[in-house]
């Protein structure tokens, strides 16, 4: 099985080495896996210094839905807990993601809100009107995430 999203600390590794066989590029996973378990090393070390723990809300698809979609201690937010941080929506979400209430967020009131997104530009809702999101990650400049969020 093949995962970069629920458990991507551990998963990732696995599944780049899956895809590097499949495509012939061992030695390209290989490298990366060290790489990114160098990297992953780092960040847990330098964590484990952090003593007051910024809380932080990660806002799944940020305004593809209402608010406020997130995950507790997987995707995005297994990578905000193993950088120091405190995913809020791990005391709130029982299971591996849903929605908490935008005034839930705001009683549990993070220090950050991270905002996931992408582009879909694309996306209608159910009358056929364009979805509002936040455009920001792959094929996003800073100029038009920036407008997005405004």
């Amino acid at each position: 099985v093949t995962d970069f999203r629920r458990d991507p600390l551990e998963s990732t590794p696995k599944t780049m080495d899956i895809f590097g066989e499949i495509f012939g590029q061992e030695d390209r996973a290989e490298e990366f896996n060290a790489d990114w378990q160098k990297t992953v090393d780092l960040v847990e070390d330098r964590a484990k210094q952090v003593k007051d723990k910024p809380r932080a809300f990660v806002w799944r698809s940020a305004g593809v839905s209402d608010c406020c979609g997130s995950w507790n201690d997987s995707n995005i937010s297994q990578l905000v807990n193993a950088a120091g941080g405190e995913n809020i929506a791990d005391e709130i979400i029982p299971g591996e993601s849903g929605t908490i209430t935008p005034e839930k967020v705001l009683e549990s009131d993070p220090d950050m809100v991270i905002a996931t997104g992408g582009d879909w530009s694309e996306m209608k809702d159910d009358e056929g009107h364009p979805v509002g999101y936040a455009a920001v990650g792959y094929g996003i400049d800073e100029k038009e995430a920036k407008g997005s969020v405004a």
